[in-house]
């Protein structure tokens, strides 16, 4: 350093930071660090210099002065608590529909006996009330399906700091991934596998959970799907399957259930700069 600095910035010599200002009578109480200035707790220089210029050709700062913005994490808590309470409600409806199923069976068996008093209207009755019920959980799967979206997303979005590497399946794909015809049977999934290992810092990334909700969650959709029957032995068959499927879909909302909560406390713990246990 010249015998008589000027007023300027110069490399820390107390290596607190990399760059100190000196005031033209000594260090002053200003540092930077990687373009960005602050006060040094620990010094006790009085006053503020002015800012160091910026000219148009020479930057004041050696390395050039870069501003690096990182995006702020999102929390998933709220959306997580959200998911609970309406996937309950769903796991609610799934039951009551699975038990609405086979009364219709019941029915249907009452009317289809001919050594017992044929009761068409009972059994209309009881498939009517399937159906509203099949309705409701169907209402109740648009919420979920669009907290789950925002989720997913927000979970994307966040793994970005914590891995270098772009991923193969950014955030745009958790929402377009559900919208291609035929190829929702797998990409979601892939979407979710990849923010799973994304964010599995300090714990084993295997996808076995996510994987496993999803064959559960598919195998259910597809079990849950109607025939359209045009005789009474299509119409029991129908009711067992559905019966089926909406059973294998309870199953599946649990699965989702632990996986969301998984995910919620693995960014979480990454947020905070630990891995998961």
């Amino acid at each position: 350093m010249d015998p008589n600095p000027v007023a300027e910035w110069y490399r820390d010599p107390a290596g607190r930071a990399e760059y100190r200002y000196w005031d033209g009578r000594g260090w002053s109480e200003w540092v930077a660090t990687a373009g960005v200035s602050r006060v040094d707790a620990e010094a006790l220089a009085p006053g503020m210099p002015p800012p160091p210029p910026v000219l148009a050709s020479t930057p004041v700062f050696a390395p050039p002065v870069t501003t690096v913005y990182q995006r702020p994490y999102s929390s998933l808590k709220g959306l997580t608590v959200a998911l609970y309470w309406v996937v309950g409600v769903e796991i609610l409806a799934g039951l009551v529909r699975a038990g609405l199923l086979v009364n219709a069976v019941v029915k249907l068996n009452r009317f289809d006996d001919l050594s017992t008093f044929p009761r068409y209207e009972d059994w209309r009755d009881a498939h009517d009330a399937a159906g509203s019920a099949a309705g409701w959980v169907f209402l109740l799967a648009i919420p979920i399906f669009v907290l789950f979206v925002i989720l997913t997303y927000r979970a994307s979005r966040n793994t970005a700091p914590w891995n270098p590497q772009r991923p193969r399946w950014g955030a745009g794909w958790t929402i377009g991934g559900w919208f291609i015809p035929l190829a929702w049977f797998v990409i979601p999934c892939l979407v979710i596998c990849e923010i799973w290992r994304r964010s599995a810092a300090g714990t084993q990334p295997g996808v076995a959970r996510v994987v496993t909700w999803w064959v559960v969650f598919v195998v259910g959709i597809l079990a849950s799907s109607g025939i359209s029957p045009d005789t009474l032995s299509e119409y029991r068959a129908e009711y067992l399957l559905n019966l089926a499927g909406s059973l294998i879909l309870v199953a599946a909302a649990l699965l989702f259930v632990f996986m969301v909560r998984e995910l919620n406390a693995r960014q979480t713990a990454l947020s905070h700069g630990r891995g998961t246990t």
